[in-house]
This record gives C-alpha cells, structure tokens and sequence, in this order.
C-alpha cells in the first residue's frame, strides 16, 4: 500500500552547513526526526523529514546549542505541517 509520502513528490535543496551535519549526528536530533517520522509517516518519507530539520539547524545557525532541538523540532512541524496544508491535506489533530 502506498502512503501519501510515497505518490507525493517532495524534495528539499540538500545544501548543509558543516555545524548542520555534526548536529545531525546529535542522539538529540535523531530523536527530534523519529518523532517527526511517527508524526508524519503517512505523508513525509524519512529522508524528507531528515533534510528539513537540518534545514532548520541550518537557520537556527547563531543560536544556543543546547536550544536547537527543541527550537529545531518545533520549526521543522511547522514547515511540515505548512507543506502539509500547502498540498491541500488538511492539518491532522
């Protein structure tokens, strides 16, 4: 059975920063993309939800690095979420 994830073509430019990359490695931050992956499984493959958190440690570039989980996986739902809305999917509750 295919997922919306799967018949939706999404993309994001993977373009990195260094400090991304290294945060990415963060158990902190692979908790933050398993959350998102659950909260998002039918509608963002892995890889996706993957590519916009470090799009937003990429933004968040300047700010404590004990804050950039939390504020990372509170920006990444936001712009899945936005995404999500953008495609006509209405927000899930």
């Amino acid at each position: 059975m295919q997922t919306r994830a799967d018949q939706q073509n999404v993309s994001v430019p993977l373009v990195w920063t260094m400090d991304c990359r290294d945060q990415l490695g963060d158990p902190a931050i692979g908790r933050t993309v398993d959350r998102l992956c659950t909260e998002f499984e039918t509608r963002f493959p892995r890889e996706f939800v993957t590519r916009t958190v470090g799009g937003c440690i990429d933004d968040l570039s300047g700010t404590p690095s004990g804050a950039i989980p939390e504020l990372s996986e509170r920006l990444a739902r936001q712009r899945l979420l936005d995404i999500d809305s953008a495609r006509g999917f209405p927000a899930q509750v």
